[in-house]
């Protein structure tokens, strides 16, 4: 019986050996997984963003407080959606494994982020 790889599309990570399982789309899976909580994460930034902006605390970002200060929410958003568009593309470049790495370094520091901001909107509160 012969192992059944994953296509193409789905990145390296399948077993050229005999005998070992196609980890291809676990990863393709857990990629998914990643970016999914990348994308929350990070509306949940913009959304601790305005909130800790309108309650007169400052964006550490200074291009974020420019683009927040001259356009308002929608910048924050627009930008957000720059950044996930940009960001997708090249992590589909990389090998899988890679890929999967640098979306979870992405998730943690997202979330410390919104961490961070969510200690600052409790402590200014």
């Amino acid at each position: 019986m012969q192992p059944v790889h994953a296509p193409a599309s789905l990145g390296s990570g399948g077993s050229d050996r005999p005998g070992m399982p196609d980890l291809a789309p676990l990863a393709s899976r857990t990629l998914l997984g990643f970016w999914i909580a990348y994308v929350v994460l990070s509306a949940v930034d913009c959304l601790t963003t305005v909130f800790a902006l309108q309650h007169h605390l400052a964006e550490g970002n200074p291009f974020a407080a420019r683009l927040y200060a001259q356009w308002g929410m929608p910048a924050l958003w627009g930008l957000k959606f720059a950044v996930l568009a940009i960001m997708l593309p090249l992590l589909a470049r990389l090998p899988r494994r890679v890929a999967v790495g640098v979306a979870a370094v992405l998730v943690a520091v997202i979330w410390l982020n919104d961490l961070s901001n969510l200690t600052w909107i409790i402590r200014a509160g």
